[in-house]
């Protein structure tokens, strides 16, 4: 689960109760009439407040236990089809288990039934990302950003769309914001992704100087980062410094097998998890 999802999780908490701050009227408005009452509010005559019983299911999700949530998940859904924070949570069990083909119907199911549920979208940006749908990607981070425009993530998102489709300027604009935004707000997990990914826009246009500088600002930042580790040993072997690429090197590996350890299969031969980039 990456910072930005456990952020975006932490919202999803505090709005479980579905109830949003009441706008004074600006004049005095008749009396109005008796309105069915909104799909985020629990219906009363249920056993289990849904509100409580949600956050007991985002909780699970918090904990990996995807399977769980579900279970837990499946009779909410059937008592409150028309609820669409319950809908919202099982789409990400499936997305945090990178099934995103099962997420993506659910996240915009969720969006038909609530168009105000404005957390789903940088969940359902990534999915679509994530299964080749970039204008479909983008609409939602760009939807996002309406709401929250200082969200560094999905700034980041829409660099590496502009990254993907070779749009140098405007992802090095995208990315230079997201470490703007980062800084101010000591996100330095985000803020080295970023950089990462600055240096990637910096290898392709060959400002090999450049992409050094990023990378090695990155892994400074990230620790973890281990693919940042690797392009900086690219970047140093074509700089000629041969020491700095061998110890680029030799901290990729190690780095990646602390992430991802690998483990022995059949045959004696090991594997090791897809990591899930960016």
């Amino acid at each position: 689960m990456t910072a930005a999802t456990s952020i975006l999780i932490l919202v999803l908490a505090a709005l479980l109760p579905g109830e949003r701050p009441p706008v004074a009227p600006a004049f005095a408005a008749p009396p109005a009439q008796e309105s069915p009452p909104r799909p985020n509010r629990p219906n009363t005559n249920v056993p289990i407040s849904p509100a409580a019983e949600l956050k007991n299911c985002l909780n699970l999700i918090r904990a990996k236990q995807y399977d769980a949530a579900r279970e837990r998940l499946a009779p909410l859904i059937a008592a409150h089809p028309q609820w669409p924070r319950a809908k919202f949570m099982l789409a990400l069990t499936y997305h945090e288990e990178q099934r995103y083909e099962l997420a993506k119907p659910l996240f915009a199911e969720t969006l038909e039934l609530d168009a105000r549920e404005h957390t789903v979208r940088p969940f359902y940006g990534w999915c679509l990302y994530y299964l080749g749908e970039p204008e479909g990607a983008r609409e939602q981070f760009d939807a996002y950003l309406k709401i929250k425009p200082d969200y560094a993530d999905a700034h980041f998102a829409i660099g590496l769309i502009e990254f993907d489709e070779d749009h140098m300027d405007a992802a090095v604009d995208r990315f230079n914001k997201t470490i703007e935004i980062s800084k101010a707000s000591r996100d330095p997990r985000t803020e080295g992704k970023a950089r990462a990914r600055l240096g990637d826009v910096y290898m392709r246009q060959n400002h090999l100087d450049k992409a050094r500088d990023e990378l090695e600002k990155a892994v400074e930042l990230r620790t973890d980062a281990y693919e940042a580790y690797y392009k900086l040993s690219r970047v140093y072997q074509r700089l000629g410094n041969v020491e700095k690429a061998k110890w680029a090197r030799e901290m990729h590996e190690k780095v990646r097998e602390e992430m991802h350890p690998t483990t022995p299969t059949e045959g004696g031969a090991t594997s090791r998890p897809a990591p899930r980039t960016p």
